[in-house]
């Protein structure tokens, strides 16, 4: 029995230690390769705590056991779980959740609401749920089929405008000015079949994005460009190589580029230079934990969370939020007053709530 208890007692001082050693490797690594990739998806607020609990539990074994000397075998491996579970609490809290961090600014009346939520499901009354929760923006990946503009141009009122692909909808107080859409062409995903009442579908899918200048110049002194991205989900891909696919085709995108007319339909722009226009804001399901090596392949921008985001800011899944696989990424000239995600009580990811105004100190 004592023999049973000081293996018990080690395996679990083992277990947690494990555990930390495991996570900190993800994130020291993140998704650089494709086996760390999938230690860099464990959280943090879920590692710490699993880590405890086996020490925890490692120090109830030793203690069941009356001789001392059976306890010190996994006494010194204890301490140093202990040790990495203070390091690692510490490294969430202030690090990851950013709870001493200085708040950001107060909204000013320049400032642009954003809504952007990956729904991931039909919904009956979809539109209610975007006008309880009122923005200046609305980007919406895989919005149902049975969606009503009309519904959503009251709420937004006499300039509302807005533009779709075939599963990306951007929505918005201010003109379109131009706007323009392609698929990412990553490879590797696999056949994903869709059934809905009524019917189904069988897709593969690469990726695809949609982007739009909108006419901001009266609220935030300059247009913006807003890219909203929807990307694959499949674990198995490595995410540095379907980041560097989606930003290949970005940046040699070819067009069709159209300019918003008064009269629909819009005007197909020529002679266009390749690729997306330069993002001010992009936004989307990138199906990529925050803090991902393989995100700064896409992007330069810095995170909305990382200007004003406070505690785990999770996203997905909506009914037990783990990781946060939804992300806004904003230009150097806008800061950023608000970032948290919210349940809108139906979808299967949490919405991102987002609001920037112009830096004071930008003369451009």
């Amino acid at each position: 029995m004592r023999t049973l208890l000081r293996l018990l007692s080690t395996t679990a001082a083992l277990t947690g230690l494990l555990v930390l050693v495991l996570w900190a490797v993800g994130r020291l690594m993140t998704d650089r390769t494709l086996p760390t990739q999938f230690l860099s998806w464990i959280p943090g607020f879920l590692a710490v705590p699993a880590a405890a609990a086996a020490l925890i539990a490692s120090r109830l074994f030793a203690r069941r056991d009356p001789r001392r000397r059976n306890r010190r075998p996994a006494r010194g491996l204890r301490g140093l779980g202990w040790l990495g579970v203070i390091a690692g609490a510490a490294y969430v809290l202030v690090v990851q959740w950013r709870l001493l961090a200085p708040p950001p600014p107060a909204p000013t009346a320049s400032a642009v609401r954003i809504l952007a939520w990956n729904p991931a499901q039909h919904l009956a009354g979809f539109e209610e749920h975007l006008r309880r929760n009122d923005a200046d923006i609305y980007a919406i990946a895989n919005p149902p089929l049975n969606f009503r503009w009309v519904a959503m141009q009251e709420h937004l009122g006499p300039e509302a405008d807005g533009a779709k692909s075939s599963r990306l909808l951007l929505m918005s107080r201010y003109r379109i000015l131009r706007w323009g859409t392609t698929r990412l062409g990553v490879q590797g995903a696999k056949a994903r079949t869709f059934r809905w009442p009524g019917g189904g579908m069988v897709s593969i899918d690469q990726g695809e994005a949609i982007f739009a200048t909108l006419d901001t110049k009266d609220r935030l002194g300059r247009d913006i460009t807003v890219w909203l991205l929807d990307l694959p989900s499949d674990p198995d891909i490595h995410r540095e190589s379907m980041m560097a696919e989606a930003a290949q085709t970005l940046a040699t995108f070819a067009g069709p580029i159209y300019e918003r007319r008064p009269a629909y339909p819009d005007e197909r722009l020529e002679d266009q230079p390749p690729g997306f226009p330069p993002p001010d804001i992009i936004l989307g399901d990138f199906n990529t934990p925050r803090g991902s090596h393989s995100l700064k392949t896409l992007t330069t921008l810095d995170h909305a969370f990382d200007r004003a985001g406070r505690g785990p800011a999770v996203t997905w899944h909506r009914k037990l939020p783990v990781l946060a696989i939804d992300h806004a990424f904003i230009a150097s000239w806008l800061d950023v007053s608000r970032y948290d995600t919210q349940s809108l009580g139906v979808g299967q990811h949490l919405a991102q709530f987002v609001t920037v105004q112009p830096r004071p100190d930008d003369q451009d």
